[in-house]
């Protein structure tokens, strides 16, 4: 099945703008947090004065201080996945994304109000909060995992303690209690971590729909075999935690190279 990156023409820009209470569950702001944190050290100049048109000389802070604002303003919960079936072979839009509503539809179309002239700039200081949002999100392997069991949800694994948990709420949730350290301390830590050739590999594509396919492969590959044995507990995550925080950079690495694309160096 080939991958396809085409768009239906009716955009979903009203969507991604709206602001309505969202029903979703709350994911943790810490991963936001440090994703945003770790690309505003990444940003080109460029970047930077445009941010700081949008938000103002303070917008470094800003920024961190909404990581987590679209938990509270995010349409609906199926702009923050994109799901697949078991046998899937590659990201189809007109099967896992119709009408642009999942987490790739809802990238883009956060991409289109920021290039757009024709949008106040109320309307772009939510789509970039929107963009940074769902960029994180994209990143959590079970986000884009398998729709039979609704990412994750319908798995229960057992704690130690003999406390029911699901596989979503693991990674979504649970694994940033392991992330000792304060988010701007770990933000300085993993850009020393990363080095030039992984940098260099995450940027190799600059394709949404490229990143979500990467997802679910590690999703088929860690998430989901490591719930096999039912149970949540230190092995799971000793294993679990460096793959969130690859992830986590990956999300930083990507969000920062599409602001500097976006906006340039001048």
């Amino acid at each position: 099945m080939a991958r396809r990156e085409k768009q239906s023409p009716r955009l979903i820009l009203a969507a991604v703008l709206l602001c309505l209470a969202g029903s979703a569950s709350a994911f943790n702001e810490q991963g936001h947090r440090l994703v945003v944190q770790l690309a505003e050290l990444r940003l080109n100049d460029g970047a930077k004065a445009a941010l700081e048109d949008l938000y103002g000389p303070r917008w470094q802070v800003d920024l961190v201080n909404l990581a987590n604002w679209a938990d509270d303003h995010a349409p609906d919960e199926e702009l923050r996945t994109v799901l697949f079936d078991a046998d899937d072979e590659g990201f189809d839009a007109a099967k896992h994304c119709p009408r642009n509503r999942c987490v790739v539809g809802a990238i883009l179309e956060s991409r289109t109000v920021l290039i757009r002239n024709s949008f106040e700039k109320s309307d772009k200081r939510r789509a970039m909060q929107f963009l940074i949002h769902f960029i994180t999100d994209l990143h959590v392997p079970v986000n884009a995992g398998l729709k039979r069991d609704d990412a994750g949800r319908l798995i229960a694994l057992k704690t130690s303690e003999l406390e029911r948990v699901n596989l979503n709420w693991i990674w979504n949730e649970s694994l940033y209690r392991e992330f000792e350290a304060p988010v701007f301390a770990t933000a300085q830590r993993y850009q020393r971590e990363i080095t030039e050739e992984e940098a260099q590999q995450w940027l190799s594509s600059m394709s949404v729909v490229d990143w979500a396919w990467e997802t679910h492969e590690i999703a088929m590959d860690v998430a989901y075999p490591l719930a096999v044995r039912g149970e949540y507990d230190a092995a799971y995550r000793r294993e679990a935690v460096p793959v969130l925080e690859t992830q986590l950079k990956k999300a930083a690495v990507r969000l920062a190279a599409l602001l500097n694309e976006l906006y340039g160096d001048s």
